[in-house]
Order: structure tokens, then sequence, then C-alpha cells
């Protein structure tokens, strides 16, 4: 199929499972042919399996390593988890909405959270050798780590036409689980057991420290991902709505206007005419947030659901204008031509 599906001579007849097929793998194509939303999902992945293995594995590990006794190494790990989660969460959010919330930033602040979360969670495996100082390293490791949940779910709204925003969250929710942290536990398993192979037990025990090391080198692959889909974005559609892109930019000028004596208005925001509207060709370099003018709405609202579908799917379907939808559809019914790629 080339995108324009078929006429059917009965409309109210229920669909063929062959027809609901074919219409899911065009949609999912379309989906996966925005380069943005690809990178993300992908880098997204390894992230997943590494935390996964940190969830599972972790307190097993921690208590291995320092001969804890009990249940307190389940209890330390489950409560960093948990703080480091909630203000993790906020502050990506924030994050975003100070450095401005385009497509490229939200993938910035994705590639150096997996960046400087490795050094960090690397540190606590192999240097530290007490276990105050080892869960003091893992928890500022987890806090940046933590801090891309909110952009991570803004690149996966703001990359693909409105129409295909549910399928592509859903796409991405399957791919982490199905290809990260469902197969990278077992696999770390049988990593330890061969690491541990033939070694007298206390020798055994600190075969963690090399095993959680390399499921964490993930997360070097998955920051680069992410960096270069950064670049890749400044030139990307963003199909974000134009009141959206208008209100940030507004936003940005009030910004912009408070630093008179440093850069002055930011760079940014593109505007296409003099009465406001915003460039969406050259959005992927714009800001957004709801028509209230405040990012902090949007980026902290992704950081709170599931990728922050709930919100932006709101938004949407409060709006009283028809959303932007895949202008490669000759059927979609493109509300407007700055839209197209």
């Amino acid at each position: 199929m080339t995108g324009r599906r078929e006429h059917r001579s009965d409309p109210a007849a229920p669909k063929s499972l062959k027809e609901i097929t074919a219409e899911f793998a065009s949609d999912a194509r379309k989906v996966a042919s925005h380069s943005v939303w690809l990178h993300m999902c992908s880098a997204y992945i390894l992230y997943t399996a590494v935390l996964g293995v940190y969830a599972f594995w972790g307190p097993k590990a921690g208590k291995l390593m320092y001969d804890m006794a009990g249940e307190s190494a389940d209890l330390v790990f489950g409560g960093v988890t948990v703080i480091t989660g909630v203000f993790g969460s906020l502050g990506g959010g924030l994050l975003l909405d100070k450095l401005g919330s385009t497509l490229a930033n939200a993938n910035l602040i994705c590639g150096l959270s997996n960046l400087v979360g490795l050094v960090f969670v690397l540190l606590s495996f192999l240097v530290a050798r007490s276990f105050a100082v080892f869960i003091a390293l893992f928890a500022i490791g987890e806090l940046a780590l933590f801090m891309m949940q909110a952009p991570v779910g803004a690149i996966g709204m703001w990359s693909v036409p409105a129409a295909l925003r549910p399928l592509a969250i859903s796409m991405v929710t399957v791919s982490i689980h199905l290809l990260g942290d469902v197969p990278s536990p077992p696999l770390v398993g049988a990593l330890q057991t061969a690491l541990e192979a033939r070694k007298p037990p206390e020798s055994a025990n600190q075969q963690w420290r090399v095993s959680m090391s390399i499921i964490s080198l993930l997360l070097l692959f998955s920051g680069l991902v992410f960096l270069r889909s950064s670049i890749l974005a400044r030139q990307a559609a963003d199909y974000r709505k134009p009141d959206e892109l208008a209100a940030v930019s507004a936003v940005a000028e009030q910004q912009g206007a408070k630093h008179k004596g440093g850069r002055g208005r930011s760079g940014k925001f593109h505007n296409s005419s003099q009465s406001g509207a915003p460039d969406l060709e050259h959005s992927g370099n714009s800001s957004a947030s709801f028509a209230s003018g405040s990012g902090r709405r949007l980026s902290i609202g992704a950081s709170m659901g599931v990728s922050g579908v709930g919100v932006s799917g709101i938004g949407d379907q409060m709006s009283d204008k028809q959303p932007l939808l895949d202008p490669q559809d000759p059927d979609s019914g493109s509300v407007s031509d700055a839209a197209a790629q």
C-alpha cells in the first residue's frame, strides 16, 4: 500500500483480518519512517534494558557484593529508585522548559542523561568499596538517568503526526519491553553464571561488579543515539499544532526580553511571517507548550503519564481544530501545507 486506503463498497461492513493487518502495517511503516522517532525508540530500548537489570538484579548484587543480611538491600534499592524516579522525572521536564521545548533539546537532554548516569553507575560498581559510597553514587546515577523520562515522552509525541501518536506511543511501549527489560535480566543472569564458574564464593560474589558494568555500557550507545537524533531533529518536522508553537515562541520572546544584556531574543525559534505564525518548515527548532504559554504543563505532564500521551491526547481532543495528520497520506486531510516535511 502507498498510504491511500482502499475504498470499500460497504463501509458499514466489518473489516476482515487481512484489511486490519494491512492498515496496521501501513501505519506502522509511516511511524517508522520518521527518523527522530526511530532513533528515540532504538535508544529507549537500550536504556530500558539496563534499568530492567537494575530493578531485577540490583538488590541481590548489592547484597552479595557487600555481604549484607536480611532485606535491607531490597528496601534501600527500592527507596532510591522511588525518590530518584520522582525528582529525576520532574527535573528533566523543568530542564526541558528552561532550555526550550524543542525536539533537538529533548534529544540532547536524553543523550546527556544517559552519559552522565553511566559515569556514576560505573563508579558505583567499579570503585566503591563500602555500601554507603556505592548507594550514594548509584543514586546520583539513577537521578541522572530518570531525567530523560519527560523529554523522551515529548519526543514520542512531537516527532510524528497527531493521527499517528497513539500508535507511535504503543509501538514504543511494546518495543522497550519486548526487546528491552524482558530479555536483559536472563541474559545478565547467564553472564553472571559464566563469570562465577569455578571461583570461590567471595570472588564469585564480586563478579556482579563486572556483569552489572557490562550491561551498563548499553547506556553509552543509547546516549550516542540520542545525541545523533538531536542533530537530525534540527531539520526534522515538529508536528505540534501552530498555536502551541506560537505560544512558546511568545514565551521565548519574553525570556529574551529579560536578557537584553545577553543574547537578547532566543535563537531557538523561527517565525515565518510578521504576524507571528510559526514556520513549520523549521519546526524541529521550534518550542511548544499548551496555548497558555507554559511549557511546564507539557514537559512535566509527559513525565507523569505513559510517556505523556495522556496529556497530548487530551489537548488534541479538546481542540476545536482538526489535528495535523500525516502529510504523506493523500487521504489524511492535512490541515496546512506548511506542515509538510
